[in-house]
Parts: C-alpha cells; sequence; structure tokens
C-alpha cells in the first residue's frame, strides 16, 4: 500500500486508506521479520556455555519478499543491520520470495558475507529450483553469472532444530488451497515458526491443522493444574504475530475474528496482527477492540502501534543466562 488502484483513480476518488490519511502506518510491503539474537550475559559465558552459544548479535531474517530491498534500505542502516545470519522462508509465493536475488547486493563478490544460510522445506526449496534453478545449481547461470550465494538447509515441519542457541520449530498451517487439477481443493501449505518457545510468527495462514494445534498445545501448556479444580493454563509465548487480511475471513487468510479467536486461544502475552490491505489503521484500530472484548471486559492483548502498519518488524531474543 497505497494501492495502485487508489492512487490513479480518476478524480481524487481513491479510498481513505490510499489517498486520504498521509499517516506513515498506512505504507505497507510485504510481510516480513527480522529476529535478532543476541549474546548470552556475561554471568552466562563465565559459566562455559556449551559452543553453540555465540558472542556476537545474530540476524534472522523471514521471507524476502517483492519489497524487501525498500524495507532494507530504510529499516537496516537505523538498526544498524548489517550481515545476514540465516533466512527462513515460510512459503514460495512471490510475496515470500521474490527478493531472494536482491541477496546478491550481500555476497556479491564476498561484499558483506560469501554465502547466505537458507532454511525451508522440500517444496519451497523444489518450487524456488523451478522457478530460479541459478539460485539452487550455480551451473545455470546465465549472463555474466553474478548471482546471490545461498547454503541450503531443508527443514521438515513439525521438527525442531537448533540455530545460533535457539530452538525453531517450524509448524505447517493452511494457506489457501490448490487449483490444479491433480491437486484440487488439497490444502496449500504454509511454514510458521515457534522461535525459542516464545515468539510466534504466523505470516499466512486460513486454517490451522489439528496437528500443529496439537504441537503448540504440547509445547506451551506446561504449567500443572495448582488443583483438580483448576484449569491447565498456557505459558511461555511471548508474542503471537499473525496473519490478518482483513475484517472478514479471505480464502487464503485469516480474518480479524479468526485471528483474536486464535490469540485467545493461545494467551500470548502480545498479540501483533499483520496489516490489513484495504482499511487504514486507524479504522481498523477501533474495529478491532469493539469487536475483541473479553468476557470479563478487558480487551486483548494488542497493543496500539503495532506492525500493523509495515508488514515489517523486528523482533529481539535474548538466550537464557544458562542451558
Amino acid at each position: 500500500m497505497p494501492s495502485i488502484v487508489c492512487l490513479t483513480e480518476g478524480g481524487g476518488e481513491g479510498c481513505r486508506c490510499c489517498c486520504g490519511t498521509g499517516d506513515r502506518k498506512d505504507q505497507r510491503r510485504n510481510t516480513s521479520a527480522l529476529v535478532r539474537i543476541h549474546p548470552a550475559p556475561v554471568v552466562a559465558v563465565a559459566q562455559k556455555l556449551p559452543h553453540h552459544h555465540h558472542q556476537v548479535t545474530r540476524n534472522i531474517l523471514i521471507d524476502v519478499g517483492k519489497s524487501f530491498c525498500e524495507a532494507a534500505r530504510e529499516h537496516f542502516p537505523k538498526h544498524r543491520i548489517r550481515k545476514l545470519d540465516a533466512v527462513l522462508l515460510t512459503h514460495p509465493h512471490a510475496d515470500a520470495v521474490n527478493g531472494l536475488d536482491d541477496l546478491r547486493a550481500w555476497t556479491l563478490g564476498g561484499a558483506i558475507q560469501a554465502s547466505i544460510a537458507i532454511y525451508c522445506n522440500a517444496y519451497t526449496h523444489g518450487e524456488i529450483a523451478r522457478m530460479y534453478p541459478y539460485m539452487v545449481d550455480s551451473h545455470a547461470r546465465t549472463g555474466g553469472g553474478d548471482v546471490p550465494q545461498f547454503t541450503w538447509h531443508i527443514l521438515r515441519d513439525g521438527e525442531a532444530f537448533d540455530l545460533f542457541g535457539i530452538e525453531i520449530l517450524p509448524l505447517a498451517v493452511h494457506h489457501g488451497k490448490f487449483f490444479e487439477a491433480n491437486r484440487a481443493d488439497r490444502p496449500y501449505l504454509c511454514t510458521s515458526y515457534l522461535l525459542d518457545g516464545r515468539v510466534y510468527y504466523v505470516s499466512d495462514v486460513s486454517a490451522i491443522p489439528s496437528e500443529t494445534l496439537a504441537q503448540l498445545e504440547q509445547r506451551l501448556a506446561v504449567q500443572k493444574p495448582t488443583s483438580p479444580t483448576s484449569e491447565q493454563q498456557k505459558v511461555g509465548l511471548q508474542v503471537l504475530i499473525i496473519d490478518t487480511l482483513r475484517l472478514l475471513p479471505h480464502a487464503s487468510h485469516f480474518g480479524i475474528a479468526q485471528a483474536i479467536h486464535f490469540a485467545r486461544w493461545l494467551q500470548p502475552v502480545r498479540t501483533y496482527p499483520s496489516a490489513s490491505p484495504i482499511a487504514s489503521h486507524t479504522i481498523v484500530g477501533p474495529t478491532v477492540a469493539r469487536r475483541s472484548v473479553r468476557a470479563d471486559h478487558r480487551p486483548p492483548s494488542i497493543p496500539p502501534h503495532t506492525p500493523m502498519s509495515t508488514r515489517s518488524s523486528i523482533a529481539h531474543i535474548h538466550p537464557p543466562r544458562s542451558c
């Protein structure tokens, strides 16, 4: 956003969000996130933590969409972000992978680093190989041969792995469906990421399969009932970043009511809905507040001025003091 449709509408008849507010929060790009993993505290270093603990800040990028380079130019300098230690991909749609080629700026001639580690499942890797063969096979280069240098790591949804001392659990969610005749109506899968059991990033979702719900419940419902009559408490999740395309449900995205329902189930400390591309944050915010008041009249954990505005965010994770 703003939408080219509204900006070019004759007679200044474009929508209020694109043409009327002039608010920076109504300028939005493809969904992405930058996770910064900070060094272990000095006290932890003195305890001789395992070798996988690091003494420099690590930068993990989630998705590299069409507007990545534009967003990087705006956010990376002011946050002093330079090296990309890893990239996690959620799915092979254009808004998640079409900025991969721009990463050549990091690796061409070793300008910033020799290679970038890319993590994704086999389907996403296969689709990228089909669309951009030179990204996965150096022999497929053409022209001058200047291509980004990647080190590919194939992950499996549902199987956790360690990255810089942080556990990352990829979990499959539905993101619409296939329309090909041989796969018609099969759910199209997108990978969500549970980071260190504290941050859950869900960029694109229309439904959450029971297997993913079960894994989330197992990971997050860790506190035993204090009495036979008390309910088990879900604890531990600090941040939920959840796809929220618009007010009503969409074929491949949550609507606001669905996102709020999921947030209530997970009970994170804070919930950040990703942006609606069809309504100003000044319109969506009050609507969320009206529609999501709990039965006990306490508002949900949706703080004001969330990353709804730019569809990008920077999360910080500090490792625990000991393993």
